[in-house]
């Protein structure tokens, strides 16, 4: 891991009451309602479900605004902010970090850019 990369693992919560797993965030749990959690750590690895380009966001957010709805381990899922100029494949690998209290994703370390798509929306021949 270089400086540049991003942590390999990103804070969750794991509710006392139920199994659920989740990331932070305030109030009870999504799940149960329970109010009791113990600090956890995921992989910051995820896969891409879906992703767009918001060519008129809302305002004070940057046009184009790239998002990508990806699923962390055990199924949790966090609408991101897509950190390159092309959109993601859905079902390739990223990295997910927090910056700013926001969630943000890349592509995972390949050295290739796989699993990203041209802005123009155009697709490869063969998925």
């Amino acid at each position: 891991m270089t400086p540049s990369d991003p942590p390999a693992v990103l804070a969750a919560v794991a509710c006392a009451s139920c199994p659920t797993v989740y990331l932070p965030r305030p109030g009870p749990c999504p799940v149960c309602g329970g109010t009791a959690r113990t600090p956890r750590t995921i992989p910051a690895e995820a896969v891409v479900l879906a992703a767009t380009e918001l060519s008129t966001p809302a305002e004070g957010w940057p046009a184009p605004h790239r998002i990508a709805l990806v699923e962390l381990a055990g199924g949790i899922r966090v609408l991101v902010e897509w950190a390159t100029a092309r959109l993601p494949e859905p079902g390739r690998p990223v990295r997910v970090e927090v910056a700013d209290g926001r969630y943000r994703a890349r592509p995972a370390a390949s050295g290739r850019g796989e699993g990203e798509l041209p802005i123009d929306g155009s697709f490869p021949a063969t998925l």
